[in-house]
């Protein structure tokens, strides 16, 4: 398992990073504070809090996905 921070801030980039981790074999889930969401799922994600840095944990890590996870890793 491999966690990193990310930041979605618009819509534009929330539709594109779920788009992303669909291509994702196996469980992918982003964390705001408490609260656990599906990555694979637009409602899930638009239901934490976008204004803060999300942790993103994916279970099946593979070299490959650091590009597609590069475009969102908070600065």
């Amino acid at each position: 398992m491999k966690s990193v921070s990310i930041v979605l801030d618009s819509i534009e980039k929330v539709k594109q990073f779920v788009n992303d981790m669909c291509t994702v074999e196996g469980e992918v889930l982003l964390c705001c504070d408490w609260h656990f969401s599906d990555a694979k799922s637009i409602l899930g994600v638009l239901s934490l809090d976008l204004s803060k840095t999300l942790k993103l944990q994916i279970t099946d890590w593979k070299d490959e996905y650091n590009v597609l996870v590069g475009k969102y890793i908070a600065a």
